[in-house]
């Protein structure tokens, strides 16, 4: 079985997942998933656990901007729903 971080499919944007670091800055961090299945990607060495994940990236997404960060979730529901469902 593989263990790993479980993000939607949209999380991923040509070979890049952006998250926000302690300072509500974004960072682009290249990543690539073990698993792609139906609408969620598994990433098992790239992103830390606990990371904060954007979803929707300002543009332009340039590293090192200020976010505006919120919670989506729908989006935290969805994934729990599916990954119960397996």
């Amino acid at each position: 079985p593989l263990t790993g971080i479980v993000l939607p499919r949209d999380a991923l944007h040509d070979g890049q997942i952006f998250v926000a670091d302690d300072e509500s800055r974004l960072r682009i961090v290249p990543a690539e998933p073990k698993l792609v299945q139906g609408n969620i990607a598994l990433f098992s060495d790239t992103i830390a656990e606990g990371s904060q994940v954007v979803l929707n990236p300002p543009i332009p997404t340039i590293d090192g901007a200020l976010l505006d960060q919120y919670l989506d979730s729908e989006i935290v529901d969805r994934l729990l729903a599916q990954d119960a469902a397996r």
